[in-house]
């Protein structure tokens, strides 16, 4: 009971972190040089759609590189990439072969793409992302002088579009967990974040000593993320916005979905200390409710009804924010969904220490300086 306690009581702190008066941002008109790096490894099937959006975005071109990252496709994303990038002086291809990659992972591609690149703020997305036009100059308006990263929401639903069930419930999951994500940036304790909708600037990069001083790891965004909240002085958040919110692909296989959670399960052992009580409340009260919905209903249907309240909530004022409240409709589906990987996610980590991640496959077991290893 004291798990479901803590679990309800997130709800008053959500309350309160919207109360908080808003920070002095940088200059109106604020314009500086930027640079887009993607990381591409056989996205011949997405990254046409996202080179078009990169394309169309609203910013000045004299002020704008986009680098794209070929990680030794075997597919015609390297064609793709030239055939755009062609007559475009500020679009450029960077061709990572293996040999010449300094770690394992999307990490590698995005090392490799940071050092190249020039712009004073550098912004990351991924091939299977769409961005809005509005993208680059909604996350600059985030930007205070104290602030070293931001980042915008990443859905897999559009609306009006067509798409599964499980896309649906996976796109309401993702607003759940980043309005959680954001709310805690918002009380000053950053969590993580999806690394394919990001923007930091190059001097706060540099401070940490970027991804060569971080390690090897396949979840790069959130060790990037640690690193300014524990290392340095910068300010980290999350913008809740229409206009820097992308659109990405859910997982195409449960399997795929199943590796993906157990790529962001290996945060765990690094999350701040706010962090791990969030998730050990949340699973003892899954674990909680599931035991009073099996042996006494007294219990576990009003921990049921209570915690399912608490979710509903913060979906709701994620999705209000993003003029999204179309996605609540799948909202009993993603408690399922929820309530599943939850209590049996931390007994997968537990059991296998084996992670893919585009046909490659990478051991979670620690070497003694704490790196992942292949």
């Amino acid at each position: 009971m004291i798990f479901c306690a803590l679990y309800l009581g997130f709800a008053l702190l959500l309350l309160l972190s919207y109360s908080t008066p808003p920070r002095p941002r940088e200059p109106k008109g604020w314009e500086p040089a930027v640079c887009i790096i993607v990381a591409a490894r056989d996205e011949a099937r997405t990254l046409p759609a996202c080179l078009q959006s990169l394309i169309a975005l609203d910013y000045p071109h004299d002020k704008l590189e986009i680098l794209i990252v070929n990680d030794h496709s075997q597919d015609d994303t390297g064609s793709i990439i030239d055939s755009v990038a062609a007559g475009r002086e500020y679009i450029h291809h960077v061709d990572l072969l293996p040999e010449e990659k300094a770690m394992p992972g999307k990490a590698g591609a995005v090392l490799a793409g940071i050092e190249k690149s020039r712009g004073e703020i550098i912004f990351l997305t991924d091939a299977d992302c769409q961005v809005p036009a509005s993208w680059i100059r909604a996350l600059l308006q985030e930007f205070t002088p104290e602030t070293g990263l931001v980042g915008g929401f990443t859905l897999l639903h559009r609306k009006h579009h067509p798409e599964t069930l499980l896309g649906r419930i996976q796109s309401l999951d993702w607003l759940f967990l980043l309005t959680i994500a954001a709310i805690s940036a918002r009380l000053g304790k950053p969590l993580s974040w999806m690394g394919n909708n990001m923007a930091f600037r190059r001097t706060a990069y540099e401070e940490i000593g970027g991804y060569r001083a971080l390690g090897g790891s396949l979840i790069e965004d959130f060790v990037l993320i640690h690193a300014l909240a524990q290392k340095t002085c910068w300010r980290i958040s999350f913008q809740c916005h229409p206009g820097s919110t992308i659109h990405s692909q859910p997982p195409s296989s449960l399997q795929g979905l199943y590796q993906q959670r157990k790529r962001w399960g290996l945060g765990i052992r690094m999350v701040r200390p706010f962090g791990k009580l969030l998730m050990i409340s949340s699973f003892f009260a899954h674990i909680a409710v599931l035991a009073g919905l099996l042996l006494n209903l007294r219990f576990g249907v009003p921990g049921l009804v209570a915690m399912m309240g608490v979710d509903l909530f913060i979906c709701w004022r994620g999705a209000r924010r993003l003029n999204r409240l179309d996605l609540l409709r799948d909202f009993f589906g993603f408690e399922l969904f929820y309530f599943i990987y939850t209590v049996f996610l931390p007994l997968a980590l537990i059991l296998s220490s084996r992670v893919a991640w585009k046909n490659q496959v990478y051991t979670t077991r620690p070497r003694p300086s704490g790196r992942s290893q292949q």
